[in-house]
């Protein structure tokens, strides 16, 4: 079945990492305050030393957690997330950066307080397992990213993804995507019916129709500043559903529908007009 047969809205609305404008990114908040504003939800998966997959968008801990002030985590001297396990990480909050940054403005501009934020329980790094379970509960599309690591041969890592999917029998809408073509290649072998998409940032590929076509995706999904009316064209004829990241304009979100583009990747609760 084809992915968007799954939504009745003509322009769909993907909160980027959640609902991140106003709740810490990647977290249980994001992902809850999403519900009802977004057509789906868009996030991070990498693995840890111990092999098991989380909801993580940066390689290093750094910026959104408090590895730096936390006395209570076996710090190593490494900030990559893939040299903790799942335990250790646990122990990390991802949420109070997000108080003292105000990475969107929201704070100041009283949007959402620090008093709200405080109020929330701790934000623990999830796992694929929490999010798919929130998910099916909560009846809400997902696309996983799953982010290019090194730390672990690409078939295991598409397969332990694809076994979690299995063991909770999910059936909410499923859409995986990756800058990784070749974890795409790997989820088609193996899992058919699951919907895929190819990420591209700063280029397209050369010989577009041909390579899209190679992967067997649904969806082609690019970067706003290389998402032109005649590249779009060209896909949609094609047969491609595009879907364009990180729109946080309302102006440019309309001119991107206008284009015949059928999603934007978005960290703010637009209105689009078209």
């Amino acid at each position: 079945m084809n992915f968007y047969n799954n939504f009745t809205n003509k322009h769909l609305k993907i909160a980027h990492r959640g609902y991140r404008s106003i709740r810490p990114e990647n977290t249980l908040s994001a992902f809850e305050a999403s519900i009802g504003k977004f057509d789906f939800i868009e996030l991070d998966i990498q693995v840890t030393k111990d092999l098991e997959l989380v909801v993580f968008h940066d390689y290093k801990l750094e910026r959104t957690t408090n590895i730096n002030k936390n006395k209570n985590f076996p710090f190593n001297g490494s900030y990559n997330i893939y040299d903790y396990t799942l335990e250790e990480l646990r122990l990390l909050d991802i949420q109070n950066w997000f108080i003292k940054d105000d990475p969107f403005g929201k704070i100041k501009k009283g949007k959402v307080t620090k008093e709200e934020l405080k109020s929330l329980t701790k934000q623990a790094i999830l796992t694929v397992d929490d999010i798919l379970l929130f998910a099916q509960t909560n009846n809400i599309a997902l696309n996983i990213e799953l982010k290019d690591c090194d730390c672990i041969e690409d078939e295991l890592f598409v397969s332990k993804l694809l076994s979690c999917i299995d063991k909770h029998n999910i059936k909410i809408p499923l859409l995986i995507s990756s800058f990784n073509d070749n974890y795409l290649k790997i989820i088609k072998e193996k899992s058919h019916n699951i919907a895929t998409a190819i990420n591209i940032e700063n280029k397209h590929p050369e010989d577009l129709i041909n390579y899209v076509n190679s992967l067997n995706v649904q969806s082609y999904h690019c970067a706003v500043n290389i998402a032109t009316p005649s590249v779009v064209k060209r896909l949609i004829d094609a047969g491609f559903v595009v879907n364009v990241f990180t729109v946080n304009d309302e102006k440019k979100a309309s001119e991107l529908f206008d284009m015949g583009i059928k999603s934007i990747f978005t960290d703010y609760c637009l209105e689009c007009t078209s």
